[in-house]
């Protein structure tokens, strides 16, 4: 976070490196409006190689880069491999009452856990990592899992002249893998070799559309995602 001001910490007089650990780090300005008052919030995404710990934490920060309160980013399925942080620095919370249990703001600190700004930050928040978690699947993660269900037997056997119809199994799959990855982490082997070969059915059939409704009975998607997904339900073309 203190890159730009060339920062650095040393050991026996040799510069520690950390850019190993890190697989990615993006800077972000977020901007709050709340009664015609804009806040901006300074916002570091890093996504580290390797697990870092059983939970991953949104830090806040005030003007000193001190921490006053962390809360869970609720994108803590380890399964995938998503191991992240996310460090928010601002002014605002420099009189921040991180320690506020109560519903109602008082007169005195308008800056709390339940205060407007703080209530939008985190939506924004919200957002901005699962943003990030949806392309780490879809470049990542998801071929990682297509790979391990061919090694294990889970995904169906096909022949050379089916591979146009394994390409459809797998784009669906994967499809539906960014958009919720719990639903197919969540189930046992033998659970996803049944749910895998469930849809291969429907994706042979004339019912296909129909797994876009059953998964929009399982899991609220937004509007991006049910376009993500029909667009990969769409009937394949008949390669001749």
């Amino acid at each position: 976070m203190n890159k730009d001001k060339n920062y650095k910490i040393y050991i026996n007089k040799e510069p520690v490196g950390y850019d190993h650990l890190m697989a990615q780090q993006e800077v972000f300005l977020v901007p709050v409006i709340e009664d015609d008052t804009e806040t901006i919030f300074k916002a570091t995404f890093i996504r580290w190689v390797h697990k870092i710990g059983d939970k991953f934490y949104f830090y806040f920060l005030d003007s000193k880069q001190k921490e006053v309160v962390k809360e869970l980013t609720s994108f803590n399925n380890n399964a995938i491999g998503f191991y992240h942080s996310v460090y928010v620095e601002s002014p605002f919370f420099d009189n921040f009452n991180g320690n506020d249990k109560e519903q109602s703001l008082s007169l005195f600190e308008m800056q709390s856990k339940h205060s407007p700004v703080f209530k939008i930050l985190q939506n924004r928040l919200h957002d901005l990592v699962g943003d990030k978690q949806k392309d780490f699947i879809r470049l990542q993660a998801a071929d990682t899992l297509v790979t391990s269900f061919e090694k294990t037997g889970i995904l169906p056997k096909f022949s050379e002249e089916e591979e146009d119809i394994k390409t459809d199994l797998v784009n669906v799959l994967k499809a539906i893998y960014t958009v919720e990855p719990r639903l197919f982490m969540a189930l046992g082997r033998e659970q996803q070799k049944m749910t895998i070969g469930f849809i291969h059915l429907l994706l042979s059939s004339d019912r296909r559309k129909d797994i876009a409704h059953l998964i929009s009975q399982t899991i609220k998607l937004t509007v991006e995602e049910q376009h993500t997904l029909r667009m990969s339900l769409k009937k394949r073309a008949v390669i001749q």
